[in-house]
């Protein structure tokens, strides 16, 4: 059975459960490395420093909201 990885992940930072960092904590810890390299953009309501600062240590875009699609869409597609 073959699993395929999505080329990019979208995610917001407020979730239930689990925020953004978490996920993204949990993706580049993960065993596979195509999907320790996965390609993560956040949005946030409200983008602090100090979750800036952890965004770019974890290698992810992140964008404010509200958020430009067409900055959005060239983060994914990068």
């Amino acid at each position: 059975q073959t699993c395929s990885l999505p080329d990019a992940i979208l995610t917001d930072f407020d979730m239930p459960v689990k925020n953004g960092l978490d996920l993204l904590r949990l993706i580049r810890l993960h065993p596979n490395p195509l999907m320790r390299n996965l390609r993560v953009v956040m949005l946030s309501g409200n983008c602090s420093d100090q979750l800036r600062m952890n965004a770019e240590e974890l290698n992810c875009w992140l964008f404010e909201k509200p958020a430009n699609m067409d900055k959005i869409c060239s983060a994914l597609l990068e």
